[in-house]
């Protein structure tokens, strides 16, 4: 049973977003980059992973995605898929880098371009939020459950690097069901009862508490940095021009009417939630307020206030 389903990180979104509304040319640009592609990597080796996890979804286990736990010192036990069954709790820790030699020692050699780069061993990280998610069972009244870990490689071009010798922790997601079955196999008797169960993974997905920075301040970035306008959708120029309620591309000659639903979702993820009708204005690069006034009638779900003080709250 699948009790918190896999979907795209938020963090992911406004990663996208800043990518797109930073210039190449700026100096935080490859850093958001990086954390761009490193998370949009996991998340493809999770969405690798859902297929053979579907074999395991069953009365008697439960299956959570994403979990990021707050722990008494401030810190979080972030886990990307945690498999919970009566008997015992499974940490996967996902790696779907592109062609690593896996070596314990910490690091990651990218064999294309023979560039080594320093990167937290994925069996020490899983090692650790096992630790964590203990203490954090422990104190949550659940102190009887035996967790184990995995690190399931999804990449079909990584490969375990011998310096893991024989470690059984280390898998190719071909392995991970039988790895799986032979787990369960150890286990004769079951600390929880179904109920408790259900109390845990209710209890699980209640503390799960997201990552959603406000972009800006993680990068230490200034509203000035952002480029403002709606994105062509066909060659990523910048900005379309509003004509006659469609929007024109300058470069490619390109109209669309809803290209702003697109740059709105960038504002979101950049700045939050609410929008005012200056505010859109400016954003969008429209010479009328009447104008953003339509566009925000129409993909706000809500707003409050008055006069200059009124402000759109978007849809999901």
């Amino acid at each position: 049973m699948f009790t918190k389903h896999l979907s795209k990180p938020y963090y992911l979104d406004q990663l996208e977003s800043a990518s797109r509304r930073i210039a190449m040319t700026h100096h935080k640009h490859s850093e958001i980059e990086h954390w761009r592609t490193k998370l949009l990597s996991n998340y493809y080796g999770e969405k690798k992973i859902l297929p053979v996890l579907t074999h395991l979804s069953s009365k008697e286990s439960r299956i959570l995605f994403d979990l990021r736990l707050p722990l008494p010192d401030h810190s979080y036990c972030q886990i990307d898929v945690l498999i919970v069954t009566r008997n015992f709790a499974l940490i996967l820790e996902v790696n779907h880098s592109p062609l690593p030699n896996l070596t314990k020692d910490y690091r990651f050699m990218h064999v294309n371009d023979r560039i080594e780069s320093r990167m937290p061993d994925p069996l020490s990280q899983a090692e650790l939020q096992a630790h964590q998610l203990t203490y954090w069972l422990t104190m949550a009244g659940f102190q009887s459950i035996p967790i184990h870990y995995f690190v399931v490689l999804t990449s079909p071009a990584s490969f375990i690097h011998p310096s893991y010798g024989s470690n059984s922790q280390v898998i190719h997601l071909d392995q991970l069901l039988t790895a799986f079955q032979s787990l369960d196999r150890l286990y004769n008797s079951s600390p929880l009862e179904e109920f408790e169960l259900n109390r845990l993974c209710d209890l699980l997905v209640i503390e799960h508490t997201p990552y959603q920075p406000f972009i800006l301040d993680r990068f230490h970035l200034h509203k000035t940095d952002i480029l403002q306008g709606v994105i062509c959708p066909e060659c990523s120029n910048l900005p379309m021009k509003r004509v006659h309620g469609r929007w024109y591309c300058k470069s490619c000659h390109h109209t669309s009417r809803n290209a702003h639903v697109e740059a709105l979702k960038d504002y979101q993820f950049l700045f939050g939630e609410r929008i005012t009708n200056q505010r859109a204005c400016a954003f969008l690069k429209l010479d009328s307020s009447t104008a953003a006034l339509q566009i925000l009638n129409e993909v706000a779900c809500e707003k409050s206030g008055l006069n200059k003080t009124l402000y759109y709250v978007f849809n999901e």
